[in-house]
């Protein structure tokens, strides 16, 4: 087979390549108004579900597309995570009660863990704003160690830098070119398995697939 063929394994790899790097683009642009970081998860997920399942191909169209069909909700959740993250944050340095910090800290790490599950159901189902906050408690429960481990996954810049912060910004080229998109390449494919549930109930049309 020609080297350079386009069903050659080499061709493959280095087409993928470059999606991803078109991808972590895609996303470090629509994320530079910092509101729409939810929006941006989303459209993430959106194209790393599809190359997932085979359901299609594509990244800048594909990426903004889902963008903007999803700004609204994802913006909204995005805006009411930062605030309350903010919010328990702060309470951390203030002077209260050990009791009441050690409450905000819980609080805190929960509502991170649950907003995390939310832009990925955005970006596979169709439902109310309610029913993406209590799908997702189900799916902490049912999913714990699945979504602690995705949420360190997409952590592992922030605990990277904080661990080595020489040799992050170092090598700190990586996360412009590709490093963004292959974390949620990654964790699209935990989330899979986390969002079972929720495709099993789908398929007995509770809800619709995005």
């Amino acid at each position: 087979m020609n080297f350079f063929s386009p069903d050659s394994k080499f061709t493959k790899v280095m087409t993928s390549f470059g999606e991803m790097m078109l991808l972590n683009l895609c996303w470090i642009v629509a994320s530079l108004p910092i509101v729409t970081i939810g929006a941006s998860n989303t459209a993430m997920y959106t194209v790393m579900g599809r190359r997932h399942r085979n359901e299609g191909s594509g990244t800048i169209r594909p990426f903004f597309k889902a963008w903007w069909h999803n700004l609204k909700t994802s913006t909204l959740f995005w805006l009411v995570q930062i605030f309350m993250s903010f919010s328990l944050g702060l309470s951390l340095f203030l002077t209260l009660p050990l009791l009441f910090k050690i409450i905000a800290a819980i609080l805190l790490v929960l509502v991170t863990l649950v907003f995390s599950l939310i832009y990925p159901q955005i970006a596979r189902f169709r439902n109310g704003w309610f029913a993406y906050l209590r799908n997702a408690v189900i799916l902490l429960v049912l999913r714990l160690g699945w979504v602690v481990l995705n949420f360190l996954l997409i952590l592992s810049p922030v605990i990277l830098f904080l661990l080595i912060p020489y040799e992050f910004l170092q090598f700190g080229f990586i996360w412009i070119l590709f490093g963004f998109s292959v974390v949620f390449h990654f964790s699209a494919d935990m989330m899979q398995k986390i969002l079972k549930p929720l495709e099993e109930l789908s398929d007995k049309k509770k809800f619709k697939k995005g």
